[in-house]
Formats: structure tokens, sequence, C-alpha cells
């Protein structure tokens, strides 16, 4: 056998050995491709899945739905955010007022709404819309809790997509020591919800395009007294001490002020009145400092409390509950809120505008439930589900 036969022989035999590495080296790699792209596959899906029943098993009553159901408005299509606890949203009608005047609204309010969630929603909200105004109600400063309870988060934190507000808020939460088990549920609602499987209806599955733009009808009535003014020391609304409150709610004050100017949205303080009963003085002063704190940065008060007999506010008739106006309060206090706003704004009425072809289309639908809800009042049949909470702590 010649040299160069047994050099041919040898350069071969490289080869193939090269080759054969090569494409043992493909198969594992094509293994390893495959078995990444099952595990991405494995893990999409899940989250898929995941999304899908947090979608379909959380807690839906118009009002932990409103902040879902306000994602549907099209984009820069409303011209105010009512923002605030369930005083806001037995408060303020946007149906009513878009029925009224042809102003498109919407109450971003939920149960018990602290000072720092009302902020968060807000920051959300203006990735979506720009109104004129965030017309903000300052009952919750009086709260002591940093960190409420989970059934007064859920409602936000439900609706809110994995982005920046919602890490923001989280952050928030872990920067108070919030338990960690119960912040895994407010990142996972299915950690909370998973055993509602045995309640779901209907309407658990459809998509919801309120007509009740988070707003709450209720003609219960209750009969109530006219609470005494509270008098400081001194003549005006100089003598007002604007730091009575949690200072992390004044925080948030600040904050929110800040958020509206640089996104070019005015901000107005407003009070939803409330009946006389035992803690009034003290929630009402601790409004009144807050409303103060937010005079003194500039910022426009509306102090709807005060104005009771402006708008003809009846104690006796235009109440749910002590803290809560019922229906025919409501359309007194967004009746006379509507002509403030009129006069400070040049807005147009945008009944008959297709964009918002739903608003007038719903509007059937509204008063035929305001008269279910009035008939249910009548006949002590009520029950009311916005009172109801999810039972979290």
């Amino acid at each position: 056998m010649t040299d160069h036969t047994i050099s041919d022989i040898q350069k071969n035999t490289e080869k193939d050995i090269g080759m054969r590495r090569q494409k043992a080296a493909g198969t594992h790699t094509l293994r390893a491709a495959r078995a990444a792209g099952g595990a991405i596959l494995f893990v999409v899906l899940s989250l898929l899945l995941i999304g899908y029943l947090n979608e379909r098993l959380r807690l839906k009553t118009s009002v932990f739905d409103s902040m879902t159901a306000f994602y549907r408005e099209p984009d820069q299509s409303l011209d105010f955010l009512f923002v605030g606890s369930s005083h806001m949203y037995r408060g303020i009608s946007p149906m009513y007022l878009w029925e009224r005047d042809g102003i498109p609204s919407y109450a971003l309010a939920t149960p018990a709404q602290s000072i720092p969630m009302s902020y968060y929603a807000v920051m959300e909200a203006l990735k979506h819309q720009h109104p004129k105004a965030v017309v903000w109600d300052v009952y919750s400063c009086q709260y002591e809790d940093t960190v409420q309870s989970r059934s007064r988060i859920h409602p936000i934190s439900d609706a809110l997509p994995w982005g920046e507000t919602k890490i923001r808020l989280f952050r928030e939460f872990l920067r108070y020591q919030y338990p960690l088990p119960k912040l895994a549920s407010l990142a996972f609602p299915l950690l909370t919800y998973h055993d509602r499987w045995t309640e779901l209806e209907r309407r658990d599955f459809e998509e919801n395009t309120s007509y009740l733009k988070g707003f709450s009808i209720s003609y219960q009535t209750k009969p109530e007294e006219a609470p005494k003014e509270i008098v400081f020391e001194g003549a005006g609304a100089s003598s007002i001490p604007d730091d009575l409150c949690n200072p992390l709610y004044l925080e948030y004050l600040d904050k929110m002020i800040a958020l509206c100017e640089e996104n070019d949205v005015d901000l107005i303080l407003c009070q939803i009145p409330m009946s006389d009963w035992e803690n009034f003085e003290q929630q009402r002063t601790l409004m009144l400092s807050f409303m103060e704190r937010g005079r003194n940065a500039g910022v426009p008060v509306l102090d709807l409390q005060a104005l009771t007999e402006e708008y003809g506010l009846d104690f006796q008739e235009d109440f749910k509950d002590h803290e809560h106006l019922n229906t025919k309060g409501a359309y007194k206090v967004t009746e006379y809120v509507a002509d403030y706003l009129k006069d400070r704004y040049e807005l147009r009425d945008h009944r008959g505008e297709a964009l918002y072809g739903e608003w007038d289309e719903r509007l059937a639908d509204y008063w035929a439930m305001c008269i279910v809800k009035a008939e249910a009042a009548a006949n002590g049949t009520d029950t009311d589900e916005d009172d109801e909470e999810a039972g979290l702590e």
C-alpha cells in the first residue's frame, strides 16, 4: 500500500469522524431546541390557562368589575374620571350625566378605595384616557390603615394587566411588608378565587361593557339628619390645619397632583355628602384637612358636604344609609357637579356621535335596571350585592 493510499485513507477516516461528530452535535442541538421549545410552549400555555381561569373565576359584582369594564371604553373618549370609594360610586351617575348633558365620564371607584389605590388607578387610567379632569372624593383620607385588606385591593389589582402600574403597586406593598402569601394571591387571583367554580354564572363568561359606567344603583332609603358643620378656631379656610391625615396619604396627594400635572389633566378634590352619625365630626375634620392641603397646593376643591342646601339634598329621602347617598340623592349631586364642570370647561355634547353609540344604546338598559332596583327597594328585596365583599382579610 503506497504512502499516497494510506494518506487518503487517513484523510477519509478523519473526515468521516468529523461528519459523525457534526451530526451528533446537530442531533444534540436539535434535541435541546425541541426541549426548550416544548418548555416554552408549556409555560406559555400554562400562563394562558392561568389568565383564562383568573378572568373566569374572579369576583364580578358590578363594583368589582367596574375597573375591568373601564378598559372597554374607547381610548381618549372620556371627559372626566370620578375616583374614590363607595361614596363616589354611589354619589355620581355617569349615565345620568350622559343623558342630561352628553358628557362621557366614568366612576373609577371601588369599595373603601384607599388613597394610594386611587393613585394607581388613575396612573393606569391615564394610559388610556386623557380627561379634562380627575374628580377625586377625599373620604378615604380618614383611614388609618397603611395597606388595606385584600377585599379592598382586589377590585383594582385584579384588573391591572402586568406592566409598570402593577409592578409599582406591588413594590409599594413590599415597602410596607405586606405578607407574601397575600401578595401572591393579588398577583395571581386564581389563588383567591379557585373555589368559586361552583358559583359561576353566565356573566362570568361574558364580556362586560358596563352600562353603569362604575355607578351603583340603590333606591333604598333611610331617613337621616343633617350634620352640624365643623368650626375651627380662627376665621376662614386658612384656619383649617392641613397636616392631620396619615402622612402616607399626604405623600400620595402630592404624587396625585404631580401625576395629573405631568399628564396635563386637572385634579379636583371633592367630598360627597354624608349624614350625621357618631363618627362624622372625626371624619369630616380629616377630610377638611386633606382638602385644605390640596387647596394650599393650588388644587380646586368642591366641598359638596357644605353645599347641600344649594342643590336641595333631602336628608330624609336621599340617603341609603348614614354614609351613602341613594340614587335619588346621587342625581342631585350629579346635576350640581355637571353644572360646576360646565362652568369650568368648554364641553361638547357628544350624544349622537358614532364613537358614543354604545352610550346611547345602553341608556334603555340603565333605566330598566333603575326600575328593577326601585321596585326591589319598595318591596324589601334589594340585596344590594355591591355591599358584599370577597370575604378576605
